[in-house]
């Protein structure tokens, strides 16, 4: 790799790692001020900015890929600028800049500077709040059994759970290059997920850390070919799947009293009886709009919208959505066409994720949503081990 090549790919991971630093600290407690947050990822953002007019100047001659990438760009940006006008979602913008910002940086990279960064945020945050320095951060369930919900600091107790379930697959990712040992890794992951579940009482997403654990298992053990068709066509689709998935559940509680869809509405939180609720007031919208602002002059309880694909329906716009699809299913077609399965299944995980979080456009927490152009040359190809075979070489070795 030439030296220009890899100061191009710092200069992005040093954006990203500012843009994702400041993103995170605002969700957190921390006595951080709003100024020094804003600089800090219009920092990252201009970073970029320059990163991408570098490596235009450098690639002066356009191949027909680059225009097209350059083309989606502009139409994606334009569709988010539209979409931002209507919600003030600004991360939005932040989401789509840093996807195509990614091209041709080396995505392995991104995953280190995403599991350093977040990590080291929430190591800083627990230590503040192991010694009192920004409060209890405790809130109360309101919903359900009114329990008390500990967030160690930051400010939603789901969406600390989600970000620690999406550093975790993130290191599976880069794990699955050698490996190793898996052992201690399901030890953690239980005990992260019991702790999600017990303290912060964020049971649907503890669930999506427990989940991780068969996944290390099928990623060690089995031997799964990428060109099967049935896998590959369920991993390709698996966005536009869980999107029909979830407009289909929320018809069904709509219209139905199904005592199971009761059951699941009681145990999620009302999150069936929330996405009613604003299918009801808003309705669907094409270019997105403000939600959250209106909706106090019709509702004073509790609202919020967990499901992704319901958010980009009501809130950032269905145009949007239809752009979130395509990438989803461009970056899996390219995966598995190098051989990859890993990334194909990460983001598989994070769509099926999505069904009960929001967090599937942002990249403070999906940092998959940045394989679709960055270079994934690292993941290809690598071959998988029988059960038999992973056994026998574990046993030679001790």
């Amino acid at each position: 790799m030439s030296q220009s090549k890899m100061s191009i790919e710092k200069l992005y991971c040093v954006a990203y790692g500012l843009y994702v630093a400041g993103m995170i600290c605002g969700q957190t407690l921390l006595p951080i001020s709003s100024t020094i947050r804003h600089f800090t990822i219009g920092l990252g953002c201009g970073l970029l900015v320059m990163k991408m007019m570098i490596d235009l100047i450098e690639h002066s001659k356009l191949s027909y890929l680059r225009i097209a990438v350059y083309l989606s760009f502009l139409l994606i940006l334009s569709l988010a600028f539209v979409s931002v006008r209507s919600n003030s979602e600004y991360e939005l913008l932040g989401s789509v800049i840093f996807i195509f910002g990614a091209y041709d940086v080396n995505y392995k990279s991104i995953l280190k500077t995403f599991i350093w960064v977040t990590t080291s945020i929430l190591a800083i945050m627990l230590v503040a709040y192991l010694l009192g320095a920004i409060g209890d951060g405790t809130i109360q369930r309101t919903t359900s059994s009114g329990s008390a919900r500990i967030t160690f600091g930051y400010r939603s107790a789901t969406d600390l759970v989600q970000l620690v379930m999406y550093i975790l697959l993130a290191d599976i990712v880069l794990w699955f290059e050698k490996r190793g040992i898996i052992w201690w890794r399901i030890v953690i992951y239980l005990i992260i997920g019991t702790i999600g579940w017990v303290f912060t009482d964020s049971r649907l997403a503890s669930v999506s850390i427990y989940m991780l654990i068969p996944l290390l298992l099928v990623l060690k053990y089995l031997n799964i070919d990428h060109s099967n068709k049935i896998l590959s066509s369920t991993l390709k689709y698996l966005f536009e799947i869980c999107l029909s998935v979830s407009v289909v559940i929320e018809n069904m509680f709509m219209t139905h009293n199904y005592e199971v869809l009761n059951r699941f509405d009681t145990f999620s939180s009302a999150r069936l009886t929330n996405t009613e609720i604003g299918i009801k007031l808003f309705g669907y919208s094409i270019f997105g709009q403000d939600i959250y602002t209106r909706i106090l002059q019709f509702w004073s309880g509790w609202f919020y919208i967990d499901s992704s694909y319901y958010t980009f329906l009501m809130e950032y716009g269905i145009a949007l959505l239809i752009c979130a699809a395509v990438m989803y299913t461009i970056t899996i077609k390219k995966e598995l066409r190098k051989g990859d399965i890993v990334i194909s299944i990460a983001l598989g995980i994070a769509a099926l994720d999505s069904l009960i979080c929001r967090e599937y456009f942002l990249i403070e927490y999906n940092v998959f949503l940045l394989a679709l152009l960055a270079k994934t040359n690292d993941f290809e190809n690598y071959k998988f081990d029988s059960f038999a075979t992973v056994i026998n070489s574990e046993h030679n070795t001790k």
